[in-house]
């Protein structure tokens, strides 16, 4: 009787083990934030230039709470594109206090944003034209002190890239 006990527990912790390792563990600890992007809608002011809005999203990928760092105003300032001569965004320009800031995601929620990108790619293009945005990720170190990633943040040498966003995506085109 106490071996087959012993067996019982033996196997059930066995079984415990296995169910509780998945294949995105690795995933987890390698990246513990995702970005990504989507586009939404655009608008044209006039034949020269069109607006297109982005939604973009860092995803916290673990169990803990992730913690990174951005500016406090010119918190656009550390997304990119990946072809800034025809997909340009617009940055804010009004800003009273600017400083590096702790940006905290709880465990397996995200945080989403909105930005806006200038293209003066002709409409007639668009079933061609595609891009990329990339965010500057920088994750906090507590040992550090908050003023010390302005360099780092200025650099934009942690850029993590959406997948491709293809403009023929618009509605326009299936009409």
């Amino acid at each position: 009787m106490k071996i087959a006990l012993t067996t019982i527990i033996f196997f059930s912790l066995i079984v415990l083990v296995i169910s509780c390792s998945s294949p995105d563990t690795a995933t987890t600890k390698k990246d513990p934030i995702s970005f990504s992007a989507q586009l939404g809608g655009w608008y044209a002011v006039d034949t020269t230039a069109s607006f297109i809005q982005i939604r973009v999203t860092l995803k916290n990928n673990t169990a803990d709470t992730q913690a990174y760092v951005n500016m406090l105003c010119s918190w656009r300032d550390c997304y990119t594109t990946n072809d800034e001569n025809n997909f340009y965004l617009l940055r804010d320009s009004l800003c009273f206090l600017n400083a590096p800031a702790i940006y905290k995601i709880p465990p397996m929620k995200s945080s989403t944003d909105f930005l806006t990108i200038k293209t003066t790619i002709p409409f007639k293009d668009w079933d061609k034209a595609s891009f990329r945005i990339g965010f500057n990720l920088i994750m906090q170190d507590t040992a550090r002190k908050l003023f010390s990633y302005a360099d780092e943040l200025r650099a934009m040498k942690n850029i993590t890239w959406s997948d491709s966003l293809a403009l023929k995506e618009f509605d326009h085109f299936s009409k």
